[in-house]
Order: C-alpha cells, then structure tokens, then sequence
C-alpha cells in the first residue's frame, strides 16, 4: 500500500493501454499492482498480476468514494 503523503501513483504505460482499449472490450492486462484506480477507469476490466496468476477485476462506481 503506498503512504498518503507520496500522493497516487498510476504507471504511464497503463494509462496509454486504457486510451487504446476504448476501441474493444477486453480486458487490460496489469503488472502495475501499485497503480491507483481512477474514476476514469469505471466499466473497464482488467487482469491484474498478482506474481503466479492474473485475476480479473471489473471497475465499478463503488470503488470511489
């Protein structure tokens, strides 16, 4: 978990998956597990790393608060 002062953290390389994968539905492949969810992010799915296996996550409104 990253510390509150240090502010978010979202990888670049991420954001510009994201913007490319507007055009299709699949989900977006993520090693980045340090990288915040932002509100931009909602209706995606991705496939988060987790070191052995890549689990699926979907982005909801509940998230953020």
């Amino acid at each position: 978990m990253r510390s509150k002062w240090k502010g978010f953290f979202v990888d670049s390389a991420l954001l510009k998956r994201i913007e490319k994968a507007n055009l299709n539905n699949s989900p977006i492949k993520v090693f980045s597990r340090g990288s915040t969810i932002l509100p931009s992010f909602e209706g995606k799915r991705f496939l988060i790393y987790n070191g052995k296996t890549f689990d699926l996550l979907r982005v909801t409104s509940d998230m953020f608060f």
